[in-house]
């Protein structure tokens, strides 16, 4: 016959007061107490009820999970469900439960375990209560004459990170006692879970796992076992070590590196030896890739290109080949460029040998020969000459004909240059120079003018020199003819009659006289003028002379003295200063004294002019301006203002620029003070405080207030409030120094919550006791319940069993990642 068991365990869990880690858990012991042991009296929802408790937990430890292994003397058991009603009792609504069932047949019997986690505990006790039913028609008080054969409670503190393994008999007021246990990991994922007694020296390790290509792995010798919790212990992964060979074009080994699969190709060649050379050609090494093997590299050679640089005379290139080792001087040849042209010469590139190196090329010329012929005035030939462009002119006159004879000139060739050419040279014919002697009264040569037949009287007494003066006197050079011969040429004089001009101080004419040199001053005088009268001034008529040439009288003025009398602001004499009207204001008051001072002022004398009289100066008082420069934090000046003692700081700054903007600032112009001196104001900032707020369905979670001097690096974003049924995150947003508001977003999770039986949104034991209720009649699903509850293949469309409610429960405590459905 059938039986069927329904098995569901309720922990309540102890809180915490303080950390505890694992090193400091004692060996516990478990007291419990089967509340219904014999007969066939049920609760009132058909279950035999099984009450178990750890006693004696101190307050500060506290236990995340219970698990029960339980093992019966009978077989085919199957868990129906439990009464959470009961459950009430010992906790609290804000408990989380978990639960999932294994199942296991041996030569004992039917094998359970059964697991729950609670947040509270009553009276000191972790508590866990196990329901049995019977179902499928099987018969209540089958349930009485099972008995429990063992039973295993694994503890896990939330403070640590070891689970403490509790295992032992199981019996009325039975005692199991707390064993510890080593954690084996491959990186992040746990290979194997060995426990150990108290006290034990070494465990038996789990077989090393397998590792990718290039590694080797072993556990590590150096762990540790603690007598009371646990430890972990991480598989060891070392790189193999590998030689890569680099060998020369004979396959000479010319060097070795090692390395391994986490090597880079840039770190092995960094210690590789450099390629042998070959003369003309570029080595280097073969490209290869990093691989779990030992390697041979060999070298790859390029041919190197030099270049046949081709350049002219001057050593300036023409044009480039480039060439190889294996070029010959002919296929250079064949690229050169064409030999630059130079006049007067034919030109070839000189001969070359190729080596391994660049070479240049140069022209190597030759002169072409031309011909120079001589032709008198009728251009009738008289000779020639042969020459080249490096000819010189002398060269070619040496062997020149002489020039033809022409009566009365003198002959020469033509001046000419050497070009790349041949020449016609003409012959020259100059005029014989004559002299024209010009003397003075004594036939003392003054001046030699050379002409010849062909100049004119006019042409030489242009070149005259000027008469020899002969005081009193007016000469000219006598009258002569040209002939073909030298000739002397002698002055002529006349008596002169000469001007004295009496003028003004202005440089007037007034009165003009006739004299000559034979004339008195007193003669002169006597038609003088009167002398003009000048304002500050006395004046007489100038001494002057009889001489040979117009003569110019003016008037001698002498200036009259006067004096300039410097007074203070009451009048009274502090000073004097001399002056004539020749004087200048400057020159006055250089020797003017000192104006009195007046606190508050700057004192000049007052402005005057100079007049031909005495004069009084008063002092005069303007107020002293002073500058208040306006600069930015970086101390650049950005404007200016003048002030003076009279202003007030509000009058400076209302002519003052803008405070100069500084991104993520406000600013204002220092305080100051007007004083009797030039003052320098800055700015003052202070930094903007911007605020970023994040919001979720209109409420404000967090707000975060920052300045461009606030350290971002610092800056840790909320987390999204998490909302049932939903994905949610932050919209984009950046930190860019202004208010912002940051929302949250919400997405649903997916069309189904599968396994959501009871419709809650959410999945947990609560929806396999609503499908196990619903399998033995006690309870029922509504539409959606069924479809998202129905999560195991074979699928029922929309009738979940024990197999769902299992499948819900493993997921619960993560023994499945996802459910069959959602491959579907």
């Amino acid at each position: 016959m059938k039986r069927v068991l329904s098995v569901f365990v309720v922990l309540a869990m102890l809180l915490t007061l303080s950390p505890l880690t694992v090193a400091d858990v004692s060996p516990y012991y478990l007291e419990a107490t089967q509340l219904e042991t014999n007969g066939c009296t049920l609760n009132a929802n058909g279950t035999v009820t099984v009450e178990v408790s750890l006693k004696g937990v101190p307050t500060d430890l506290k236990f995340s999970s219970l698990q029960f292994n339980v093992l019966f003397d009978s077989s085919e058991l199957t868990l129906i469900g439990y009464d959470e009603n009961q459950l009430l009792a010992y906790t609290n609504s804000g408990t989380t439960r978990a639960a999932y069932p294994t199942s296991n047949t041996d030569d004992s019997g039917y094998y359970y375990a059964i697991a729950q986690s609670y947040g509270m505990s009553r009276d000191n006790e972790v508590l866990a209560i196990l329901n049995f039913a019977v179902a499928d028609g099987v018969a209540y008080d089958t349930v009485c004459d099972l008995t429990f054969s063992n039973l295993e409670f694994t503890l896990t503190p939330t403070t640590g990170t070891h689970p403490v393994a509790v295992e032992g008999f199981y019996g009325v007021n039975g005692y199991i006692k707390v064993n510890p246990t080593v954690d084996f990991f491959n990186g992040t994922t746990l290979i194997d879970t060995v426990g150990y007694a108290s006290g034990a020296t070494s465990v038996t390790e789990p077989a090393v796992p397998a590792v990718q290509d290039g590694y080797t792995a072993a556990w590590p010798t150096d762990y540790a076992l603690p007598i009371n919790g646990g430890t972990d212990v991480a598989l060891v992964i070392s790189p193999i070590t590998y030689t890569a060979q680099f060998v020369d074009s004979e396959g000479e080994l010319v060097g070795e590196v090692a390395f391994t699969v986490e090597s880079t190709v840039a770190q092995i060649l960094a210690q590789a030896p450099s390629v042998p050379n070959i003369a003309g050609y570029q080595g280097a090494w073969e490209t290869f890739e990093i691989a779990a093997a030992d390697l041979v590299i060999e070298p790859v050679y390029t041919p190197i290109t030099y270049v046949a640089t081709f350049v002219n005379e001057n050593g300036v290139s023409v044009g480039t080949v480039g060439f190889t080792v294996d070029s010959t001087a002919a296929d250079v040849l064949l690229q050169a460029p064409a030999v630059p042209s130079k006049d007067g010469y034919t030109g070839v590139w000189e001969s070359f040998t190729l080596t391994a190196a660049n070479i240049t090329i140069r022209p190597v010329y030759t002169p072409i020969t031309y011909t120079a012929q001589f032709v008198d005035s009728n251009d009738d030939l008289v000779g020639e000459v042969a020459f080249t462009v490096e000819s010189t002119v002398a060269q070619i006159l040496a062997q020149a004909p002489s020039v033809p004879n022409v009566a009365g000139y003198q002959g020469a060739w033509e001046t000419f240059e050497i070009a790349a050419a041949d020449l016609v040279i003409e012959p020259v014919y100059t005029p014989i120079t004559y002299a024209a002697t010009f003397v003075n009264e004594s036939g003392a040569t003054i001046k030699t003018v050379n002409f010849t037949v062909e100049s004119t009287v006019a042409q030489i007494l242009a070149q005259a020199p000027s008469v020899p003066d002969k005081s009193g006197y007016n000469g000219v050079w006598e009258d002569f003819e040209i002939t073909a011969s030298n000739i002397t040429i002698r002055p002529v004089y006349t008596l002169a009659t000469y001007t004295a001009s009496y003028v003004d101080y202005n440089g007037m004419v007034l009165h003009s006289v006739n004299f000559t040199i034979e004339s008195t001053v007193a003669q002169i005088l006597a038609a003088a003028p009167t002398v003009p009268d000048r304002t500050g001034y006395t004046g007489v008529w100038e001494s002057f002379s009889i001489q040979a040439g117009n003569i110019t009288i003016h008037p001698v003025y002498t200036p009259i003295s006067y004096v300039a009398t410097f007074v203070n602001e009451a009048g009274e004499p502090i000073g004097t200063v001399n002056f004539t009207v020749e004087s200048t204001v400057a020159q006055i008051l250089a020797q003017a004294p000192q104006v009195p001072d007046k606190a508050g002022f700057v004192g000049l004398w007052a402005p005057f002019t100079v007049v031909a009289e005495n004069i009084t100066v008063h002092p005069q008082y303007t107020t002293e301006a002073y500058t208040a420069t306006f600069v930015d934090h970086n101390g650049h000046t950005v404007g200016t203002v003048t002030f003076t003692v009279q202003h007030t700081a509000e009058q400076v700054l209302a002519q003052a620029p803008d405070v100069p903007q500084r991104t993520g600032y406000t600013g204002v112009w220092e305080s100051f003070e007007i004083s009797s001196s030039n003052i320098t104001v800055r700015p003052v900032y202070t930094p903007i405080i911007y605020t970023i707020s994040f919001v979720a369905d209109g409420v404000t979670i967090y707000s975060f207030g920052y300045s461009v001097e606030s350290n971002l690096a610092i800056f840790v974003e909320p987390a999204v409030p998490p909302k049932d049924g939903f994905d949610g995150s932050w919209e984009a947003y950046t930190l860019d120094y202004t208010n912002r508001t940051v929302n949250a977003i919400y997405q649903q999770s997916a069309s189904y919550l599968w396994g959501d039986a009871n419709c809650d949104g959410a999945v947990d034991a609560a929806d396999a006791a609503k499908i196990l209720r619903s399998v033995v009649k006690l309870d029922s699903l509504s539409e959606l319940g069924k479809i998202q509850g129905d999560v195991r293949a074979p699928y029922d469309e929309g009738a979940p069993d024990s197999a769902d409610a299992a499948a819900i429960l493993r997921w619960i405590v993560h023994l499945i990642s996802r459910f069959d459905v959602e491959d579907r």
